[in-house]
């Protein structure tokens, strides 16, 4: 029965890392999804590391960023995904052990904020996409700042939105609702 488990787990996986890469691509179609999209599919990353473990969780994160990053044609929307909402879940479930509050918040905005530069870093320099590298210069000055400090508000929302959903998730499996989900047939 365990080997059942498992390998319901994988092709699980398989569905949920193909839905997510399915709505990565549609992403790609509506400007203001650059941000929005990579957060949505974060959440079958964030369901296989509460639910199996990091070694799914790994396996959902880097097929998602690998089908993204070679079919996605927003390159941007992709990198959003490979280095910052992907990874996010597993750095949110480690941060979450470490107290007081503040030094939690702390981590975890520095991951946000080291991620963003890195991925603005990539995109400027590595895949030479000038539409960003012309908006970056548009915005140089106190608009950078002022947008920085938006992201990071939407960050702790989203961050908040992932708590609510993980407790949320694991009342509802206490309950029994989901026994079918996670149980093969």
């Amino acid at each position: 029965m365990m080997r059942n488990n498992r390998v319901f787990a994988v092709a699980l996986g398989g569905i949920l890392t193909a839905l997510s890469t399915v709505l990565m691509l549609f992403g790609s179609i509506i400007p203001f999804a650059t941000f929005v999209v990579p957060c949505i599919a974060a959440v079958s990353v964030l369901y296989f590391h509460v639910e199996h473990g990091i070694g799914l969780s790994a396996l959902s994160y880097l097929g998602t960023s690998i089908l993204s990053a070679l079919l996605a044609p927003d390159k941007e929307l992709a990198m959003v995904f490979i280095l910052v909402t992907g990874p996010y879940p597993a750095v949110k479930l480690l941060c979450e052990k470490l107290r007081p509050a503040l030094v939690r918040l702390a981590a975890k905005t520095l991951f946000f904020n080291a991620a963003i530069w890195l991925m603005y870093s990539v995109v400027t320099r590595i895949f030479v996409m000038d539409s960003v590298r012309r908006e970056l210069e548009e915005l140089a000055g106190g608009w950078t700042i002022v947008l920085l400090a938006l992201a990071n508000v939407t960050f702790w929302l989203y961050d908040i939105l992932l708590t609510r959903l993980i407790n949320w998730y694991r009342h509802q499996a206490g309950t029994g609702r989901f026994s079918r989900m996670s149980q093969p047939r």
